[in-house]
């Protein structure tokens, strides 16, 4: 584990701690991508130069889109429950009839969304996606996590750093595979894997 101080964010210093834990089924998913000409991801997650540098080695067209912090810019209450806000994902994530992704990583943001936001995400993203699509998530197990979604960086195939800048807490929803399954209709599970850290891995793939 290594420990850094980052920059006063309103006054206050902010500590990022950044763990790195081997990641199976990225190396599984990495290496279906590597095996097929070069593909389109859709990274839900923020932009970091080192995750658009190994992707590019694959991907042809990389889609960047930080979706909860979008969703949270425009209403600092959204905590990804129905209650407090319905995003209109066709707004958010516009993109021309025949696009068609190959990858899409979502990381930890199933953990920030509510049942309904993410039926309602998927059937949106359903239409972007043919057979063979994978999807990456990652689901905690654990009763709390960080009060909003940790950064990723892949270190490389089979290895991911994480990022929290945040001690603060919320209630984790704690999915199951099953409840996940009818949340992503039209994807099965390609594999998963439960991680000493608490953390279940999912690769999905379109049928």
């Amino acid at each position: 584990m290594r420990n850094s101080v980052g920059a006063a964010w309103r006054g206050t210093p902010v500590q990022h701690i950044e763990t790195s834990f081997n990641s199976l089924a990225l190396g599984m998913l990495v290496d279906k991508i590597a095996s097929r000409p070069p593909c389109r991801v859709l990274e839900l997650g923020p932009a970091f130069g080192a995750n658009v540098e190994f992707l590019s080695r694959f991907s042809s067209k990389i889609c960047i889109e930080d979706l909860y912090q979008t969703l949270a810019s425009l209403d600092p209450s959204f905590n990804g429950d129905q209650s407090t806000f319905c995003p209109v994902y066709e707004a958010l994530l516009p993109y021309r009839e025949d696009t068609r992704f190959d990858v899409i990583l979502m990381w930890d943001l199933l953990d920030y969304l509510d049942g309904h936001n993410i039926r309602r995400l998927i059937r949106h993203l359903r239409r972007f996606c043919h057979r063979g699509t994978l999807l990456y998530a990652l689901v905690s197990t654990r009763p709390k996590i960080p009060a909003s979604p940790t950064h990723f960086k892949i270190v490389e195939k089979d290895k991911l750093i994480y990022q929290s800048t945040s001690t603060e807490e919320r209630v984790c929803p704690r999915y199951r595979q099953g409840g996940l399954l009818e949340f992503l209709r039209s994807f099965r599970v390609e594999r998963s894997y439960l991680l000493r850290n608490g953390v279940q891995e999912y690769l999905f793939e379109f049928v």
